[in-house]
C-alpha cells in the first residue's frame, strides 16, 4: 500500500479534520477514492474542513444519491459556497 493510500479500517479511526488534511495533500484522483469509501455523513464532515475550492472540485465527481445525501448534511451557506 502506498503511503498516500488508506484502507477502510484506518479511515474510521481518523477525525474529519485529519482526513481533510490528508485529502488536501493527495492528488485529486486519490482524494476522490478516499472520499468514496466514506458514508455521506463522513464526507460532509470532511468537506466542512476543506478549503471551499478543493471541496467543490472533489464534490463535482460525486453523482446521484451519495451527492444528494452529502449535500443535505451541509448548511445552505456551505452549499452556496460550493456552487
Amino acid at each position: 500500500m502506498h503511503e498516500n493510500e488508506t484502507d477502510g479500517r484506518e479511515i474510521s479511526n481518523i477525525s474529519p479534520a485529519d482526513l481533510a488534511d490528508r485529502v488536501e495533500r493527495l492528488p485529486e484522483e486519490a482524494a476522490q477514492g478516499l472520499l468514496t469509501q466514506l458514508a455521506p455523513a463522513e464526507i460532509a464532515a470532511v468537506i466542512f474542513e476543506l478549503e471551499t475550492e478543493k471541496a467543490a472540485d472533489l464534490l463535482r465527481e460525486f453523482q446521484g444519491t451519495k451527492l444528494l445525501e452529502t449535500l443535505r448534511l451541509l448548511s445552505p451557506n456551505q452549499i452556496a459556497d460550493l456552487l
